[in-house]
């Protein structure tokens, strides 16, 4: 994955993967995670783990966020000619860390960000690099300049990559790009705040909680011919990291075949979603207090839903029951046997900081867990987010009940409930 030792001088103390590896910190873990799902197969408690996105990719996403970020916030020059140590060559030069991971990303080849996620927004630092300087450079005589050492070229080849760097920095400065980079930051700190100040509100009502998820998706039948429209029709090479708008093609009824056939479309995902929020709303009527749901697209996985529900305590707690059949409803009635699921709450043992089951408004550790499920549900629409047609939503939630506003009555709680980490 790295470029050729010559002429390009190289730092014998720096490993040659230093520019595609990165500290796990909360962000990088939390994106490391949504690469793996569970999936049953009948739509049973007992699922298989799949990797849905190759942890490389994920790993790139995050690290070339993090390295435009630090090249925008610097003004030094990052290319300059030197004479070699080890030869008589004079050679190009990378200055710092900066410059060995600009030149290590560009010669790596990023058209696989394109294959698994072929109808979703980066984040807009990833766009600005592959957009003015890993497309410019990918391929170029630039690069292939870095083995030519000859006296009248290697100058200009420093001078081309100061150049390329300068127009990624000028890039971001536009008043287009500063607004891109608001607005995710923004959607993605609303949602979050949003979710947190709805489970406070709930908790505010409810003593005990408890806490469903549920996975719902599609037979892998129905997600390779969701896969093979996209193919068909180009999204996953000019999406929206390039600057084009992302186009969503329906296939014509009239050349779609009869049964489990046709293809799923974005309308039919959607409207499955409505009515299992109808159902749920029916099936736990005086019990229901709140659920919120995340639409996402995966190539192994296609469109798919999290779900977290959330029931009254006091009156219900068969939590893997309930959670069995809500997903059966989803796998036969609401999808005609073509839906998947996996109920998380027959797996309680697999998480650290348990959040499903039953939770109480004062457990000191309540949100060690909750505020992973926030999380998982909001901040990864930073780095990878779903872009739907018409500005379609991709996270959702239900309404706080009309007792969180009303006046409290009866007797005060004898232990406080345990606030959310700011």
């Amino acid at each position: 994955m790295s470029i050729p030792v010559q002429p390009l001088e190289s730092n014998p103390e720096t490993s040659s993967q230093e520019a595609l590896t990165s500290p796990i910190d909360g962000d990088l873990r939390l994106l490391m995670e949504t690469c793996f799902r569970y999936e049953s197969t009948l739509g049973s408690d007992h699922p298989k783990m799949v990797i849905d996105v190759d942890v490389d990719v994920i790993e790139r996403i995050y690290a070339i966020s993090q390295l435009v970020g630090k090249v925008i916030g610097s003004e030094e020059q990052l290319f300059r000619v030197r004479q070699s140590s080890k030869t008589s060559f004079r050679v190009v030069s990378a200055v710092g860390r900066m410059g060995r991971d600009l030149l290590r990303f560009s010669s790596v080849d990023l058209s696989d960000l394109v294959t698994y996620f072929p109808a979703h927004k980066l984040h807009p630092f990833v766009q600005v690099f592959w957009d003015h300087f890993w497309q410019p450079l990918w391929g170029s005589s630039l690069i292939r300049a870095l083995s030519d050492s000859s006296k009248d070229r290697i100058d200009k080849v420093a001078d081309a990559l100061n150049q390329q760097v300068e127009a990624l920095r000028a890039s971001t400065k536009t008043p287009e790009f500063r607004r891109q980079l608001k607005s995710v930051q923004r959607t993605v700190n609303k949602n979050r705040k949003n979710f947190t100040d709805y489970l406070e509100g709930l908790f505010g009502v409810c003593g005990r909680l408890l806490v469903i998820r549920l996975d719902l998706s599609y037979h892998e039948e129905d997600v390779q011919r969701q896969n093979r429209v996209m193919r068909r029709n180009r999204v996953h090479q000019v999406y929206q990291i390039s600057g084009e708008p992302v186009k969503y093609i329906d296939v014509p009824a009239a050349e779609a075949p009869q049964g489990h056939d046709e293809v799923l479309q974005i309308g039919d995902v959607m409207q499955h979603r409505e009515r299992f929020i109808k159902h749920l709303r029916k099936y736990c009527k005086t019990s229901l207090r709140g659920y919120a749901w995340k639409m996402e697209y995966g190539l192994l996985k296609g469109y798919h839903h999290h779900v977290v529900i959330l029931l009254d305590g006091s009156q219900v707690r068969e939590d893997v029951t309930i959670g069995r059949a809500l997903g059966e409803h989803w796998r036969r009635v609401i999808t005609g046997d073509r839906g998947l699921y996996y109920n998380c709450n027959a797996e309680k043992s697999t998480y650290r900081h348990c959040a499903v089951g039953m939770q109480r408004h004062d457990d000191p550790e309540l949100w060690l867990g909750l505020s992973k499920v926030v999380d998982y549900l909001t901040k990864p629409d930073l780095y990878v987010r779903l872009d739907l047609p018409d500005n379609k939503r991709t996270f959702g939630k239900g309404g706080l009940p009309k007792s969180v506003t009303q006046v409290k009555r009866g007797r005060p709680r004898r232990r406080p409930s345990t606030p959310a980490p700011a």
